[in-house]
């Protein structure tokens, strides 16, 4: 049995709900979310599964297993494996950061600037004035899009390059990638 929560403006949900019967049969496409796989085969990590190199499904509703944590979702792998979320956007909104060749994420945060984010996945960003005036804390958006609170300091041919200053700029799309350039 599968549950459909109706949300709200949906084109399909409130159908699913108000017009399925049991017995139904519905055909289904491929998930359209951005799932990124490892490109080689050889190279993905499965968690155990009940046939040796297929997919794991592992469900988890919030309200009988709490929050879904990096710990929670390891659980399963007797190893290292590679995982791919889906639900409702602000669950998997993420903001990816690189620093020096390093590559980190973390969850978005609703409020949370690009800076506040890359402190939150280890990283010590350059910044001074905090706000919007000095341009110390510039990085380059490479995927996504952000909003900046104060545009004080970038010329009109920086933001062209997808130059943001961190401590101004709110990520407005689910997924984000900011490079601090060295």
């Amino acid at each position: 049995m599968a549950r459909v929560k109706r949300v709200p403006g949906g084109l399909v949900s409130g159908r699913m709900r108000d017009e399925l019967r049991p017995g139904d049969v519905l055909e289904a496409t491929r998930p359209s979310g951005a799932f990124r796989l490892r490109p080689d085969p050889a190279e993905r990590r499965l968690p155990s599964a009940p046939r040796p190199g297929r997919l794991a499904l592992h469900h988890h509703l919030d309200d009988r297993g709490g929050l879904v944590t990096a710990e929670r979702i390891r659980e399963p792998a007797d190893g290292p494996a590679d995982f791919c979320l889906c639900g409702p956007e602000p669950f998997t909104a993420v903001v990816t950061v690189v620093v020096r060749g390093q590559r980190r994420s973390v969850p978005q945060r609703s409020g949370e600037t690009l800076r506040q984010s890359t402190r939150r996945a280890g990283f010590t960003p350059p910044f001074s004035c905090e706000s919007g005036d000095c341009a110390t804390c510039m990085a380059r958006l490479t995927v996504g899009e952000a909003r900046m609170r104060v545009d004080n300091a970038l010329d009109a041919g920086e933001v062209a390059e997808g130059h943001v200053r961190t401590c101004q700029a709110e990520p407005t799309s689910p997924d984000v990638t900011v490079e601090y350039e060295d």
